[in-house]
């Protein structure tokens, strides 16, 4: 703002100016209360997408029904693998391919996506990741094609991957009709999973299944095909589909914010899949809820979205003046944050809503 005004830059400052009192707003109704236990919680760098080793055993053992003094016999003592599961102690090599052997884990379960020791395929499965999240379909694609030949593919979560991202560019360029995304999907997690329901809808596949653990492939996989229900504008068994995987997310060990990518992504979809089922007391919650996980991760770039649809959701349950502020700090926000296609949605809602154009910059 000093280096505008010193240079003459009379409407800059102005538009700073408005943005510095949006930020305080925000920060008043968005910020944490002083008896919020996320105030201290800043995550920063502390994210992970994948479960620690001690709770890939805590969580398959409980699946499994096994005691700790079952699990740990001939291997180690309960005392030992009860200091494992609670991360008070790291096991070593032998005695986790040991509890994992008794367990019946996959030997790929423990990979992320992929399972390699050459480190050039492990940046190229980060350039693919990259050019997907760019749209650039074809790039990717080839770029997919090379990575294959050198996979081993042998392992099912190598395959699983391939097929997934050709999946992910396949639907990109409109290759893959609506009507069949669901069920491509359903056979791609059937690389790894055993036993996938067959019933059509979602919402009448068993407990057992969504109880189960899942490795981070294999939830990626579940959130095409909540895509894939989205794009058939099957609502209802979208939002049945990410209630399951947020439910999952929040039996675990590890706080459900530091799987913050994973849960903002299913977080922000049901706020999307709740407002086009005109649910909007749970519109409202998820929003919120999406708000409260950019605060505790200072993902403010994300903030303006979820504000829009608080917004939305405050309008529809009659709360007209909130709904207008909320608007209005989704608009600003968006402006500050440079989304342009929420600044504009929430300058049209606001402007609507209000019944007359809005001055939004006026000196």
């Amino acid at each position: 703002m000093q280096a505008a005004e010193k240079l003459g830059l009379r409407e800059q400052v102005h538009k700073e100016q408005v943005w510095l009192e949006i930020w305080r707003e925000l920060m008043q109704e968005t910020g944490p209360g002083k008896e919020d236990p996320d105030d201290e919680l800043y995550m920063m760098d502390v994210w992970q997408e994948a479960e620690l080793l001690d709770e890939v055993l805590s969580r398959n053992r409980q699946y499994r029904g096994y005691s700790q003094q079952v699990l740990s016999e001939g291997i180690c003592a309960p005392e030992t693998l009860s200091r494992i599961e609670t991360a008070r102690r790291a096991p070593n090599t032998g005695t986790f391919r040991a509890l994992a052997k008794k367990l019946n884990l996959r030997e790929d379960y423990y990979y992320s996506s992929i399972q390699t020791e050459d480190l050039a395929l492990l940046d190229q499965e980060w350039q693919i990741t990259t050019l997907i999240m760019n749209r650039q379909w074809k790039q990717a694609e080839a770029a997919l094609q090379e990575m294959k030949a050198k996979l081993d593919l042998s392992y099912g979560c190598n395959r699983q991957y391939v097929e997934n991202e050709a999946f992910t560019i396949g639907c990109g360029l409109g290759r893959i009709p609506v009507e069949q995304q669901f069920e491509t999907a359903r056979e791609i997690l059937a690389i790894t999973v055993e036993e996938v329901p067959e019933e059509e809808d979602v919402r009448k596949w068993q407990e057992d299944f969504w109880n189960r653990p899942f490795g981070p492939e294999e939830i990626g996989v579940l959130m095409k095909m909540a895509d894939a229900l989205k794009n058939e504008n099957k609502w209802e068994q979208e939002q049945f589909l990410l209630e399951k995987l947020l439910e999952y997310y929040r039996r675990s060990r590890v706080r459900p914010e530091f799987h913050f990518r994973r849960v903002m992504l299913i977080v922000g979809r049901l706020t999307g899949c709740t407002g086009k089922l005109g649910k909007w007391k749970e519109e409202l919650a998820y929003s919120e809820e999406g708000i409260r996980l950019c605060r505790v991760s200072g993902t403010w770039k994300l903030v303006p979205g979820h504000i829009n649809n608080k917004a939305d959701a405050l309008e529809h349950l009659g709360q007209k003046e909130t709904s207008l502020q909320y608007y209005r700090l989704a608009f600003y926000s968006a402006e500050m944050f440079r989304k342009n296609g929420t600044a504009e949605i929430a300058k049209r809602s606001y402007e609507k809503l209000l019944g007359k154009p809005a001055d939004w910059y006026q000196v």
